[in-house]
């Protein structure tokens, strides 16, 4: 098979439909009574089956019509939701991602017999296959048409005797309401005195303006039992294929045969309002015209909606195109930086004033390209449910999950990276952190253990926190384990920090027995790692018996950033602008000489330093006065002393080769406007290795 765009095209969005399945597969768990999310979770699955169908994956779509049919039941009351049932329809979701990776492979294997064998087990004996897995290779569906919205005008005038036929025009009203947007205009022209009406007639006839996906067939339908009983006309008024004015009140009138052509023109002679001069003249009555008002309105209001969702639509791009634009971005920001150098160095007014036009432009075109590349954590943060699901069933735990800030949005490529670290996390917490249901009872704890992950915006960073309410991480087991292991020695100083800290080192592990879940000693250490790779942070909060929250500090994007212009001797380097407190100079009065160590005394703070001059063993002659930077991380203020602080720079970072792969004090590197090389600082990584330098830990 080739593949072709519009087959890429189904893989993508059928690979978006499961990813929503799993999420509805859940919460049908929690929420079993609810047929919207039946519904919806039907409509998934019949597209990814239709679709399929259509490009001729038969496999796919035969295998997605069993679990369909077996949604189909659920829908019609006919079956129940299970915990069984959701097991085997995660199951088969899992197996649908497969089946999309292997879209070449044409033989049923038996883990899709295997599951189609499951599935019937659960219909009712009532209710037997017409296929089996051999017959079901072959699924024809029609290509499903684009939905269309049609308005109808329903005149609705039954007989006087209606009622004595036993018919409830109340209930055909309403079901003729269900089949979309209805609005219903009543209309009485009977001349009886009251004494004279009868109750068990019908004096009254309807206008009904009906908006709805169903065609006019559809509407027929509902009056199949009474239109030998009743004046019946339905016209097509509206499909909104074409945005065109809508009509006048003098044309609706004229369609609804409420007035004549004669008497329009005649109307149309006086300078005044069309409908009420058309009821002073006794054309029409008041009813008919609000019944033609409101059928201008509802239309004019679908029109504005129709509109509205054309402007809110959307197209599909490769991200392959999104990562080019922004490189492309990358050199005109870069190119852009050379003009304003130039500008600046030869002083042309002239050219000052379009060069900084063109910093502006750049700057906005930067920005919005980077908008394209952000996407909100909500997938990311969905897919944990399955996760916690499918852990705590496996290790008997009862846990009730949270997500809060899904709407926050991060650059696509950093969104990726990170969902292995979260899963880690997650994972960690549901092992090593909630206990037992009985354990939870013995401490006075709610039977159901808690996780929270929520993500919010802290300047040019997200923060992200896992929390729980579980047994918290113990210092006394963390600090015996990492002695048996030879991580530290047994004499080490460590703060409380810096022993929770251990947990990340490369083997450390605290479980007594190796399980599925853990206790191999991989996985702490790799989330740092990735963390770090993304210029992130990541910091720990405990108590014990109370629960234990991990906090990431992830930047929005790594492509371009605002960054800040150091340089030492002749080498010019980039820090992360979104990290950086202040800049000061570093004078004699503001050095600490009294501890020995380079601690820098600052409005009554001791803030230690780290010389980058004497880190990256650069000779030279320092400058007299040398310039301190400070940085906020992890909660703490950390000076870089530089030689000068030369000022703010828009900075496209570019990956930096194999040379530089094993320094980890940097990150990549950026082109400067005057061609020179800069490299972007891993600011994290330096302030880590200096405090395991301090630390008499052997690794």
């Amino acid at each position: 098979m080739n593949d072709g765009k519009p087959l890429d095209i189904y893989i993508e969005e059928a690979s978006e439909l499961l990813v929503k399945i799993e999420s509805l597969l859940i919460e049908l768990e929690n929420n079993n009574n609810s047929p919207e999310i039946v519904d919806e979770l039907f409509r998934a699955l019949h597209t990814i089956k239709g679709s399929g169908s259509m490009f001729g994956l038969d496999i796919i779509a035969s295998f997605t019509h069993e679990l369909e049919t077996i949604f189909d039941l659920v829908r019609k009351k006919e079956l129940q939701i299970s915990n069984q049932l959701i097991n085997y329809s995660l199951k088969a979701k899992d197996h649908l991602e497969y089946l999309l990776k292997n879209i070449d492979n044409t033989k049923i294997s038996p883990e899709t017999e295997e599951l189609i064998k499951a599935f019937r087990e659960f219909l009712p004996k009532n209710i037997e296959s017409k296929k089996d897995s051999t017959e079901t290779k072959k699924t024809i569906v029609k290509e499903e048409t684009k939905e269309i919205l049609n308005t109808f005008r329903i005149i609705f005038k039954p007989i006087t005797e209606i009622l004595l036929r036993g018919v409830n025009l109340n209930l055909l009203l309403k079901e003729l309401s269900s089949l979309g947007e209805a609005l219903i205009t009543p209309h009485y022209e009977y001349s009886q005195k009251f004494k004279e009406i009868n109750p068990e007639f019908c004096y009254f006839w309807w206008t009904i303006i009906l908006t709805t996906k169903k065609d006019i067939n559809d509407v027929k339908d509902v009056f199949i039992f009474v239109e030998d009983y009743c004046e019946l006309k339905i016209d097509k008024i509206d499909d909104f294929t074409i945005l065109e004015e809508s009509k006048k009140i003098g044309e609706i009138l004229l369609e609804k045969g409420d007035i004549s052509k004669e008497q329009i023109n005649d109307i149309l002679k006086e300078n005044k309002l069309f409908g009420k001069l058309a009821v002073e003249k006794g054309y029409i009555t008041p009813d008919k015209l609000q019944s033609a008002l409101d059928e201008q309105a509802q239309i004019q209001k679908i029109r504005g909606k129709q509109k509205e969702l054309e402007s809110l639509a959307t197209i599909r791009v490769k991200y392959k195109k999104l990562d080019d634009l922004v490189n492309i971005v990358g050199e005109l920001v870069t190119l852009q930086a050379q003009f304003t150098q130039y500008s600046l160095k030869n002083k042309e007014p002239e050219f000052v004033s379009l060069t900084e036009n063109l910093e502006r432009l750049t700057s906005e075109l930067r920005d919005q390209s980077m908008d394209l590349r952000m996407i909100p954590i909500v997938d990311t943060f969905n897919s944990l449910y399955r996760v916690v699901r499918d852990i705590s069933q496996n290790l008997g735990k009862e846990i009730h999950f949270i997500t809060s800030g899904t709407d926050t949005q991060l650059d696509k490529n950093i969104i990726d990276k990170l969902k292995d670290p979260l899963v880690h996390i997650v994972r960690n917490s549901i092992d090593h952190g909630i206990e037992l249901p009985h354990e939870r009872e013995h401490k006075n704890k709610p039977k159901i253990g808690l996780i929270c992950v929520s993500a919010y915006n802290e300047g040019a960073n997200v923060v992200i926190s896992i929390k729980d309410d579980g047994a918290g991480l113990s210092k006394e087991k963390i600090w015996k384990k990492a002695i048996e292991r030879g991580l530290i020695k047994n004499e080490s100083l460590l703060s409380d920090k810096e022993i929770y800290d251990l947990i990340f080192l490369p083997g450390f592990s605290t479980a007594e027995v190796t399980t599925e879940v853990s206790g191999r000693g991989v996985g702490m250490d790799i989330v740092k790692k990735n963390i770090e790779s993304l210029q992130g942070t990541i910091e720990i909060n405990t108590e014990p018996d109370k629960g234990s929250e991990i906090i990431l500090r992830i930047p929005l994007t790594l492509a371009i950033i605002d960054g800040l212009l150091i340089n030492i001797s002749e080498e010019f380097y980039i820090i992360n602008l979104s990290l950086v407190a202040e800049c000061i100079d570093l004078k004699d009065e503001v050095i600490d000489k009294s501890q020995g160590k380079k601690i820098a005394h600052l409005r009554n703070e001791m803030i230690p330093y780290i010389s980058l001059r004497d880190l990256f063993e650069i000779p030279g002659e320092k400058p007299a006065i040398e310039q301190l930077v400070i940085i906020n991380i992890e909660n703490q203020r950390i000076g870089l002393v530089v030689d000068n602080v030369i000022g703010q720079n828009q900075t496209v970072i570019k990956s930096i080769g194999k040379v530089f792969t094993a320094v980890d004090e940097i990150s990549g590197a950026s082109i400067l406007g005057d061609g020179t090389l800069a490299f972007v600082l891993d600011v994290n990584r330096i302030i880590r290795k200096q405090i395991k330098k301090n630390m008499s830990v052997i690794i």
